[in-house]
């Protein structure tokens, strides 16, 4: 029996600097940084994060806007503005790096094979189903890139206002996720039952500790990269 601390934190700090660089021209810088923290619900204080959810999440979003206007005659005004956002959110398990060789000389050969070296998720079909979850070996990391840039001249004619412009926004996408990195393995009650093909009588958790799994994989997860532009004239 273990308890377990939920919740997290969150904070957004914000500046702007304004500039006036003349009777003609206006500039102003700001930036904005969030932070979210959730925390890890491990009950055991072993970073197998039982009650499938709790594996610790970070994300930070950065913003930064660049505006610079320029008044040419009082009827003509240039604007142009520069925007960057960037954002970082990562699922990662306390056990992220561990050396895979302390389970065993087999498991030390594994070592080179897969890229991510976390717990691997233990299943039992019986009554400790809490001994591992999808949550133990859950990797996640995530990383987004956008920018804008919106430069534009209003020109006042008469009665009339008129915009021209151009809005420039390329986004970049990298994402990857696995959520069995280095393994998951089920064990059943029918490999230490008197009769396999009825269950009855055996103990999931006996299986495990003779080794005897019902089955097992290991999640291969590919990194995804995408990049779109969007372009308008108006």
């Amino acid at each position: 029996v273990g308890n377990a601390s939920n919740g997290g934190n969150t904070d957004q700090y914000t500046g702007r600097v304004d500039l006036n660089l003349g009777e003609k021209q206006r500039m102003f810088v700001r930036y904005t940084r969030n932070n979210v923290l959730d925390l890890a619900v491990d009950p055991w204080h072993n970073n197998t994060y039982p009650l499938s959810i709790g594996d610790p999440q970070t994300m930070s979003v950065q913003q930064t806007v660049i505006n610079d206007a320029y008044t040419i005659t009082p009827k003509v005004i240039a604007d142009v503005n520069l925007g960057y956002l960037r954002e970082n959110d990562l699922q990662i398990p306390g056990s992220y790096g561990i050396d895979l060789s302390q389970y065993g000389s087999a498991w030390a050969a594994l070592n080179s094979v897969f890229p991510i070296h976390v717990y691997p998720q233990v299943n039992l079909a019986d009554f400790m189903t809490s001994f591992g979850s999808t949550q133990t070996g859950l990797v996640i990391l995530d990383h987004t890139d956008d920018w804008s840039l919106r430069p534009n001249l209003t020109v006042v004619q008469g009665r009339h206002t008129m915009t021209f412009g151009v809005d420039f926004w390329p986004s970049r996408y990298n994402y990857y996720q696995n959520n069995t990195p280095t393994g998951e393995f089920t064990f059943a009650d029918n490999m230490t039952s008197q009769n396999p093909t009825t269950a009855v009588g055996g103990l999931a958790f006996a299986a495990f500790l003779l080794g005897d799994m019902n089955s097992g994989g290991a999640g291969i997860g590919n990194r995804t990269a995408a990049q779109v532009i969007y372009r308008a004239y108006y």
